[in-house]
């Protein structure tokens, strides 16, 4: 189960477009990208990872990980 949600298996894909814990940071990045990519809109998970490799926004993707990996963290410490 999702550390942060309790809803579904905890995988990065999942932390990354579904967890509810995280949509405050989430939402930000996917509103840009979707302005820039409007096709992202109807990709799955899994797709849109790999758009997002492919194309110009290489360096948002990375920074957009760091922020969701650093948001869950502190998410997993304040339980403590």
């Amino acid at each position: 189960m999702c550390e942060q949600c309790g809803k579904g298996v905890e995988t990065e894909t999942r932390m990354l477009f579904k967890c509810d814990k995280l949509k405050d940071t989430r939402k930000p990045y996917l509103k840009q990208i979707e302005s820039k990519f409007p096709e992202t809109k109807t990709m799955n998970d899994c797709a849109h990872i790999k758009f997002l490799l492919q194309h110009d926004q290489i360096k948002e993707f990375a920074k957009w990980l760091e922020d969701m990996f650093e948001h869950r963290k502190r998410l997993l410490y304040k339980k403590v």
